[in-house]
């Protein structure tokens, strides 16, 4: 059965070369329109969707065509191409062409895969874009936990007027600021703080407040302002 995931953003960007089909083996579904064929594509996406710089990306985006040692004509479609915006800096990341697989499968399948990646690297060198490889161990780390957890709140309503208390703490202090500690130096009732903390994951979420995602989320992770202004 197709799953659909409201994980990600809406992107706006044309089908891929092939659609993934329903597997009865393997995890498939949509999120929002781009689709994968194992949960490992579908972490994977999340984490993309999280990155601030990601502007779009697409599953199965281009079929490479290669030739096989022994002569034979064949072609190879990666898993996902990402699209990026400039930093703070003006830089520009280029486009990224990515192969998910699990590590069991790297090892096994190896002689046949170790073709296809050579022919997606000279490909990707053509076009001034990179090609990587994500297995779990790069996928699957305490960033992608800690956006997983922040994700439920990505549309959850909050009160914007205590999110415009904790947007103004963060701006005067200039400076990282512990969740809990400043809840409660801020609000004085119990229903006030739980809403407050509420607030905060919403607004983390939507990226309008930052913190380091690599470490497990606490009462005393420590936030601090985006880089653009909060609209509430």
């Amino acid at each position: 059965m197709r799953i659909i995931y409201l994980w990600m953003k809406k992107l706006d960007t044309p089908r891929g070369v092939r659609r993934v089909p329903v597997s009865s083996r393997s995890l498939t579904g949509e999120v929002l329109g781009v689709d994968f064929e194992s949960a490992l594509e579908r972490d994977l996406m999340l984490k993309m969707s999280f990155h601030r710089q990601v502007d779009w990306f697409q599953s199965q985006p281009v079929r490479i065509d290669y030739e096989y040692p022994d002569g034979q004509k064949r072609h190879y479609t990666p898993d996902l191409f990402v699209s990026f915006t400039a930093d703070d800096n003006f830089v520009t990341p280029r486009p990224l062409l990515c192969e998910v697989k699990y590590r069991k499968d790297l090892l096994g399948n190896w002689q046949e895969l170790r073709h296809k990646f050579r022919a997606a690297k000279a490909y990707c060198k053509a076009k001034d874009w990179r090609f990587e490889v994500f297995d779990e161990r790069r996928i699957r780390t305490q960033e992608l936990v800690s956006i997983q957890f922040l994700w439920k709140y990505r549309t959850a309503d909050f009160d914007k007027e205590i999110g415009d208390v904790i947007y103004e703490a963060l701006r005067v202090a200039r400076r990282p600021l512990p969740m809990l500690d400043t809840v409660k130096s801020l609000f004085s009732s119990d229903e006030q703080r739980g809403n407050a903390v509420w607030a905060w994951w919403c607004l983390a979420s939507r990226r309008l407040i930052e913190c380091d995602l690599t470490t497990p989320l606490t009462g005393n992770t420590q936030f601090w302002l985006a880089n653009w202004r909060y609209r509430g």
